[in-house]
């Protein structure tokens, strides 16, 4: 179980702030016409408080 959670960190690990920043808007964009919201990335615990 463990090994898959961190493979699952991993995957993620080499997105560029601009690209988090560009799947956000992307998000924005859906979730004006989406109900409930999308969420098309994981977010760790410290920008999920922004």
């Amino acid at each position: 179980m463990s090994n898959d959670s961190s493979k699952f960190d991993n995957e993620f690990s080499d997105l560029s702030t601009e690209d988090i920043y560009f799947i956000r808007q992307m998000e924005n964009r859906i979730n004006e016409h989406h109900n409930p919201p999308v969420c098309l990335i994981a977010y760790d615990k410290q920008t999920e408080d922004k």
